[in-house]
């Protein structure tokens, strides 16, 4: 579980570095741990994440996407 936030917090480094890809290669691996370990938290901060990326990259669709998978996940629960 540390793991996996140990990689979202790099992640999110990268991200407040505008490296965005690798960004989004610690962003993913922190979200297959949180898929892994059905950590709900970690997992909607992760779908979070990307939105930021991808805000931040200029793709409001894909931004707009993680955000309503954020939020399916958080109804779900």
């Amino acid at each position: 579980k540390k793991l996996g936030l140990a990689r979202y917090r790099v992640g999110m480094t990268y991200t407040n570095l505008n490296n965005y890809d690798s960004a989004k290669h610690y962003l993913d691996r922190a979200l297959q741990s949180a898929l892994h370990l059905k950590d709900t938290l970690l997992e909607v901060r992760c779908y979070n994440a990307f939105a930021y990326v991808y805000n931040y990259q200029s793709d409001f669709t894909t931004s707009i996407e993680y955000l309503l998978k954020a939020v399916n996940v958080i109804d779900a629960s």
